[in-house]
């Protein structure tokens, strides 16, 4: 099967945000991570690219996701 060519048209805001986790609420972050756990995943990419400090939004995952995905 040939893959899917990459479409030019835009995304509109509501549809982008049900697709990718934005939010700076780490609570946020975890609920959305455990619902899409539920539908099968068992891998997630985590990407910081427009924020000034790409290391403290990995020590908010180290310190305030991460636990709580561990103990569900």
């Amino acid at each position: 099967m040939p893959p899917q060519a990459i479409s030019s048209r835009p995304v509109p805001d509501e549809q982008f945000t049900k697709q990718v986790i934005v939010s700076s609420d780490p609570q946020e972050h975890v609920k959305r991570i455990k619902a899409i756990e539920k539908l099968g995943a068992d891998a997630m990419v985590l990407m910081n690219v427009s924020a000034a400090d790409p290391g403290g939004a990995l020590r908010v995952y180290g310190d305030q996701v991460l636990p709580k995905l561990k103990s569900a």
